[in-house]
């Protein structure tokens, strides 16, 4: 029931939190079942890589995403460098784009 009738919520804006809402149940329910179930029966069942995610939500803003083995590959390769003194514990933080305010 929540795979069916609950859309993923995490890391939103309130403004998109809105127009996620804003979307029927039905249509949502039609996307999970005949788009993502599918796409996730072949990619983690079937093992088929290279397959691109269906989105049904369409933001302005949104950013390509970033694999979880691209993800744990640089954390590993970070970690390593730093392990041997090779890399800085800085070196690999990117500097913030200007106009934005660093924390």
């Amino acid at each position: 029931m929540i795979f069916l009738w609950l859309p993923e919520t995490k890391q939103r804006t309130l403004e998109e939190l809105d127009y996620i809402f804003g979307v029927p149940t039905r249509t949502h329910m039609n996307y999970q079942a005949g788009k993502n179930l599918p796409w996730w029966f072949k990619t983690y069942i079937l093992r088929r890589k290279g397959l691109s995610k269906p989105q049904l939500y369409k933001f302005g803003d949104q950013r390509p995403p970033v694999s979880v083995t691209a993800q744990m590959s640089y954390a590993w390769n970070t970690y390593i460098l730093r392990k041997k003194g090779l890399a800085k514990p800085d070196a690999y933080v990117r500097a913030a784009p200007r106009g934005e305010k660093q924390v």
